[in-house]
């Protein structure tokens, strides 16, 4: 999505891939030195403690390779469950616990970096936006991976599928 649709006014993108990626699998870089990162990750059932690490881990990566990391959007394709509020440990919570430990180790640094989720729910509304079909086309263009309707799915970034339900309502919202 973000090669088919970039922000405004970037000066590159690259897209580094899955693995030794510096933390980041897509970086935009801004003509004032200025990079937002893109993470993505194939978490299908379970968002606890080993989840969290490995999305640590990368953010770690990210914030020491890219000094000017200003924005770091996490890639699930799925809602997290459970509520914020209570004693029980929930997806929600391990998502906020994760937000609040990269804002804290970004001050260490004298840094401040926005933590933002694209999850399930973002890329069902991003596909059932008029201009839907302009990042589909773009990213089967740009990405250059097969993607087949057999079953409803699509692949985003190579490994990441995106849900069954987004891909029907894009095959309905295309045909109308």
């Amino acid at each position: 999505m973000v090669l088919a649709d970039p922000p405004e006014n970037y000066e590159a993108i690259e897209s580094r891939g899955p693995g030794a990626d510096g933390g980041v699998e897509i970086l935009v870089k801004f003509p004032d030195g200025r990079v937002w990162g893109w993470q993505s990750k194939y978490f299908p059932d379970s968002f606890a403690a080993s989840e969290v690490a490995q999305l640590k881990k990368s953010f770690s990566a990210a914030l020491a390779n890219f000094p000017k990391l200003e924005r770091y959007y996490v890639a699930v394709p799925r809602n997290f469950s459970g509520h914020a509020e209570g004693n029980n440990d929930t997806q929600t919570k391990n998502w906020n616990g994760f937000k609040e430990g990269c804002g804290d180790e970004a001050a260490k640094l004298g840094r401040s970096v926005s933590i933002e989720l694209w999850d399930e729910s973002y890329f069902v509304a991003r596909l059932q936006r008029n201009d839907a079909i302009k990042l589909v086309c773009g990213f089967i263009g740009l990405t250059k991976k097969l993607w087949t309707l057999s079953g409803f799915k699509i692949s985003w970034l190579g490994h990441l599928p995106i849900s069954e339900s987004a891909i029907a309502l894009m095959i309905t919202w295309k045909s109308e």
